[in-house]
């Protein structure tokens, strides 16, 4: 049913009713507007239909008896996490160009491109031949030297001392013949008496006892010289040639053992350039060797270094949504990207699930900022009155009250804020209908998580705040629009709002 009624005679107003059902639902959802001509103003009487100024509601003729059924959650004390979500690709953790130690021909190549090896795994072998002609010669020096060094620290052979002994000997029969001599001249007639023209003679026998005595004593000398056991002075030099010889063979044997490549740490082979048959030198480029470990590179804006560092945790994501992983921020590079203004970070992983792939992309948020005791309530439960984010919240006498919020993290599911304490019952569905003061009757409970994670942007924290259209007031499926005759601003008797250009 539509009745309009005009109201003070000619110039005056209308009165429109709108009936929301039948017409034996009198005051039950009931809206009469009065639009008074070029006044401008509009007016909501009776019905569930409220006024908003200055983010306040204002009853219009409400019946005091009138309950409004809501659905509330409590209010609790929990967790709120904030992050930072960057794309980034996934690395190898380690990556290395093998090259060979020394120069050499490619005798064999154990791997294949792509293949998985272990730590240690033969990959190449080179023949180098001028360092197997080196290696024999610096066996043979080492061989000589420590032959030497046995022979003088083993002492004098018998053969030695045999010879020195029979010297000794000699040396003793030819003292005792010149004494002979030397006696006999002595005792000759005539030999030695004054005037005698042979004393001349008598000296050469003295001189021969003499020099058969010297001879005695250099071959005792002799003899207990090579009797005598090796003393540190002859066995140092001849140690030392066995130890050069010794450094000398195993310099040798180093580079050939650098003709065998091996694997320096478990990996995949990504590229591989080794020729059999090929003449390589420690310039050259044998192989790629990628780590197992992966790890994710993300660009970070300066604006937001100051909120990333080393040892924070952070979350692994894979775009197409088949996993996450716990991760840590390894490394911050120290020096940015002039042209992107970006630095290089990188996070790594706690465990490499199978679909961390090098060269993916990959999702990570870092968590910069954790607050215990935070107050957590539903998302839905926040609404925006003329920019104000407030609740309405549940009183004892099952009335409620709008109180002021402001919003921290949120999820868009759950929502830190400040402004309320732990334990309130904040209204979540059926706020449209109300104003503060109305009679609550609480027909559903909702539980509110303990813990929310949400976004940072540039070290603030978002929180979408919910927002009930401009211009329109929901109630028993009936939407009552009420405007300015002709004046394209429109009123709500909800909130605050307009819808250009209808007429009430």
């Amino acid at each position: 049913m539509d009745d309009s009624v005009r109201v003070g005679g000619s110039g005056g107003g209308w009165v429109r009713r709108r009936w929301a059902g039948s017409a034996a639902k009198v005051g039950v959802g009931v809206v009469v507007v009065v639009v008074l001509a070029g006044a401008g103003t509009a007016y909501a009487i009776g019905g569930h239909g409220h006024h908003h100024k200055d983010g306040h509601h204002h009853k219009a003729g409400r019946t005091r008896s009138a309950v409004t059924a809501v659905q509330v959650a409590t209010a609790v004390s929990g967790a709120a996490v904030s992050e930072l979500s960057f794309s980034g690709t996934v690395a190898s953790s380690q990556s290395v160009t093998i090259s060979p130690g020394v120069a050499g021909r490619v005798g064999s190549v154990a791997v294949t491109l792509g293949q998985v090896v272990p730590a240690g795994q033969v990959l190449v072998r080179l023949v180098n031949p001028v360092l197997q002609a080196q290696l024999a010669e610096a066996q043979a020096a080492v061989a000589s030297a420590q032959a030497k060094l046995s022979a003088a620290a083993a002492g004098p052979s018998p053969q030695a001392v045999a010879v020195a002994q029979a010297e000794v000997a000699k040396a003793q029969v030819a003292l005792q013949a010149a004494e002979q001599s030397s006696q006999q001249a002595q005792t000759a007639p005539g030999k030695g008496q004054p005037g005698s023209s042979s004393g001349g003679s008598l000296s050469q026998p003295a001189e021969a006892v003499s020099e058969a005595q010297a001879a005695l004593t250099l071959a005792q000398a002799q003899a207990a010289q090579a009797e005598a056991p090796p003393s540190a002075a002859v066995l140092a030099p001849l140690q030392a040639a066995v130890t050069q010889a010794g450094d000398a063979e195993a310099a040798v044997e180093a580079q050939i053992a650098q003709e065998t490549v091996t694997a320096p740490f478990a990996g995949v082979v990504s590229s591989l350039s080794a020729v059999v048959g090929e003449q390589v030198t420690p310039a050259s480029t044998l192989l790629t060797l990628d780590g197992a470990a992966v790890s994710v590179q993300v660009p970070v804006a300066e604006s937001d270094l100051g909120l990333v560092h080393p040892g924070e945790a952070a979350t692994i994501s894979s775009p197409a949504g088949s996993g996450s992983v716990l991760a840590r921020v390894s490394t911050v590079a120290p020096t940015g990207n002039p042209s992107s203004l970006t630095f290089g970070v990188t996070i790594s992983p706690v465990s490499d699930p199978p679909w961390l792939v090098p060269g993916e992309a990959a999702t990570v948020a870092v968590v910069t900022g954790r607050t215990a005791g935070a107050v957590l309530v539903p998302s839905g439960a926040v609404i925006s009155i003329n920019g104000h984010p407030q609740v309405f919240v549940v009183h004892a006498d099952h009335t409620v009250g709008l109180v002021d919020v402001t919003p921290g993290i949120s999820d868009g599911t759950t929502t830190a804020v400040t402004g309320l304490g732990p334990g309130s019952e904040v209204v979540t569905l059926g706020q449209t209908y109300l104003a503060p003061g109305d009679r609550v009757r609480v027909t559903e409970r909702a539980s509110t998580p303990a813990t929310v994670i949400g976004s940072s942007i540039g070290g603030l924290l978002t929180a979408p705040v919910a927002s009930t259209p401009a211009g329109t007031t929901r109630r028993n499926s009936t939407e009552t629009t009420v405007g300015t005759a002709g004046a394209g601003s429109g009123g709500s008797t909800g909130r605050r709002g307009g819808r250009g250009g209808k007429k009430g």
